[in-house]
């Protein structure tokens, strides 16, 4: 139970952490209105922070799945409760170094959020699709995956990177043409269909950002959701069930 006590305190911690740095600020601007300032290629509607209400409930489930099917030694090993644990606290400096405006610390920090998680999400079978295993930390992987690609994104414009001469929105369409190709890579290497999600809520968002007033981004966004839907919906079989 020590181990559930312990996930159980970093979902809380993360959790408050990403509310306070985009809806309640405490110094400066909230983490998503600093980004409005600049012309970012990749650049979603604020319904995209909605997304972060689905992996806690995913993660808080994935607890409550361990905790009832075997309270006394649940299936969360000790090298998983020490990865998740790591991750939570590089997400919070993630959040932290953002809202004080160190973007390329906050970005490094993102980053090894995503190893950490990546590490321990390798840790579960290749096609297990459980509530107790990797499903919910698929969610969260495939969540902090976006968040780094979209601070990415972000400090390439903020230091003035030229795309190398493509238009702001040539360049957005190329970007997330690749972020697609690494959202399919992952669902179709690990046999995975939950990890498109987050980017299918991203591009779908990006198409409601855009709407009629860019329909070259809007276009590309909305058939790249709709072709990680078809990836996502069709495809292998996972071979570990709930």
């Amino acid at each position: 139970m020590g181990r559930i006590m312990i996930i159980t305190v970093a979902t809380i911690f993360i959790m408050i952490a990403c509310w306070l740095t985009n809806f309640m600020p405490l110094h400066g601007d909230a983490a998503f209105d600093i980004v409005l300032r600049f012309p970012v290629p990749i650049m979603p509607s604020q319904f995209v922070l909605f997304y972060w209400i689905v992996v806690y409930i995913a993660l808080f489930y994935w607890i409550f799945v361990n905790v009832r099917h075997s309270p006394k030694a649940p299936h969360i090993n000790r090298l998983q409760t020490v990865l998740y644990t790591l991750t939570c606290i590089a997400n919070f400096f993630t959040f932290m170094t953002w809202q004080q405006q160190l973007y390329i610390l906050s970005v490094l920090f993102a980053l090894l959020a995503v190893c950490l998680i990546l590490y321990m999400y390798q840790l579960y079978p290749i096609g297990d699709r459980s509530w107790s295993g990797r499903l919910p930390i698929s969610l969260f992987f495939s969540f902090l995956m976006c968040l780094f690609i979209w601070e990415f994104s972000f400090v390439l414009t903020y230091y003035e990177w030229q795309r190398f001469g493509m238009s702001i929105d040539l360049w957005s369409v190329v970007t997330i043409t690749i972020v697609a190709l690494l959202a399919l890579v992952v669902r179709y290497f690990f046999d995975d269909p939950a990890f498109v999600c987050a980017f299918i809520w991203l591009f779908i968002c990006i198409v409601i950002e855009y709407g009629w007033t860019n329909l070259f981004v809007s276009t590309a966004a909305l058939f790249l959701a709709f072709a990680l839907f078809v990836a996502m919906r069709y495809g292998k079989r996972g071979r570990h069930h709930i």
